[in-house]
Parts: C-alpha cells; structure tokens; sequence
C-alpha cells in the first residue's frame, strides 16, 4: 500500500512552525500593545501633565548643558499633548485588534487573515505620521512600524501557500 492510498492524506491540514511561531509572537506582541495602549488612551491627560512639569523643570535650570537638552526635549515632545496621544492610543487599538484578528485567521490557516494583518500593518505606519506629522518622532516611529510591519508581512506571505 502506497502512502498515497493512505486513509490520514485528507485529513486536517496541519500548521507549519514557522506559522504558528509569527502567530505567537503576533499574539504577544499586539495583545500586549492593546492593553498598553487602553492604558495610554486613559492616562493621557495625566500624561500630558506630567510632560508639561518635565519641560517646565528642565527650562528652568540654570545649566547651559541642561538647556541646550532641554531645547531637544522640547521639540521632540512638542507632540505630547492630551489630544495627540488619545489619537495615537486609538490608532495603536485599531491597528492591535486588526493584526490580532489577521494572526486568529491565520493561526486557522484562513487567507483572509494575511488581509488584515497587512491593514493592521498599514494603520500602524500611517497613524504615527498623520498624528505627529514629520518631525523626527513621527518619522522613526512611522519606520520603525515600516520595518518590523513589513517584515512580518513577508513572513506570513511566505505561508500563505498553507493557507485556504
């Protein structure tokens, strides 16, 4: 008897390492981006204060070196206001419950999971971008998205043969 004519051939079609590794990860990774970013969304106001007393303190220091950081701290956390970091929360919710719900219909081996993962993926590049604009906070945060976003995206791409 032939492997072929074997009666477990047609069985459930089993899930590859890799796959179900970058699911894990993804899992991880977006499950606890989405708490994080509840918590953020709720503790912005908080936040924004906190921030303010930060550049307040370091702007009246006495010292040259201290100023000349505090200038830097302040135009990179210029973006730090309450109504930003809301929508920077929303965006990391958004784009946490897409590539969780893309890594379930993977993890299932469904195809139509790799759509939302790359959604999800698009909306974590985007947000950073759109909400603080091109300054150098929103620009290493848009790559760094990019990069890691885009690398994931290869790797499931590279099960997707595995995929219905």
């Amino acid at each position: 008897m032939s492997t072929a004519d074997s009666p477990f051939e047609n069985g459930p079609k089993k899930r590859p390492v890799f796959l179900l590794v970058l699911c894990i990860l993804t899992f991880c990774y977006s499950g606890f981006s989405l708490f994080s970013s509840i918590y953020s969304y709720f503790t912005a106001a908080q936040t924004a204060v906190e921030m303010e007393k930060a550049k307040a303190a370091m702007n009246a220091s006495g010292d040259a070196g201290s100023k000349k950081f505090a200038k830097v701290f302040d135009s990179m956390t210029s973006f730090m206001t309450e109504g930003n970091m809301r929508h920077m929360a929303i965006g990391a919710i958004l784009t946490s419950l897409l590539c969780l719900a893309g890594a379930f219909l993977m993890f299932r081996l469904n195809k139509k999971g790799f759509i939302l993962y790359i959604a999800g993926t698009i909306v974590g590049i985007a947000v950073p971008f759109l909400v603080m604009g091109s300054n150098i906070m929103g620009m290493v945060s848009t790559v760094f998205a990019g990069v890691i976003g885009l690398a994931f995206c290869i790797m499931y791409g590279v099960n997707l043969k595995e995929m219905k």
